[in-house]
């Protein structure tokens, strides 16, 4: 049978663990949303270019 310490143990790195999973999944979120919002400012200048009536008239 194990003793109280080692399980003591054992539930302290599981927690440790999971403490670390929720803080890299948390990190990778949000650079994923910083991602997305850099990709979605870098498609509208595009579509902003496109529709400018004073490139249109240089061309």
């Amino acid at each position: 049978m194990l003793s109280f310490e080692v399980i003591e143990f054992e539930l302290s790195n599981i927690v440790k663990t999971v403490e670390n999973n929720i803080l890299n999944w948390s990190k990778g979120n949000l650079e994923n949303r910083e991602a997305g919002k850099r990709d979605r400012a870098r498609e509208e200048s595009q579509e902003e270019l496109k529709n400018c009536p004073e490139l249109k008239k240089t061309k």
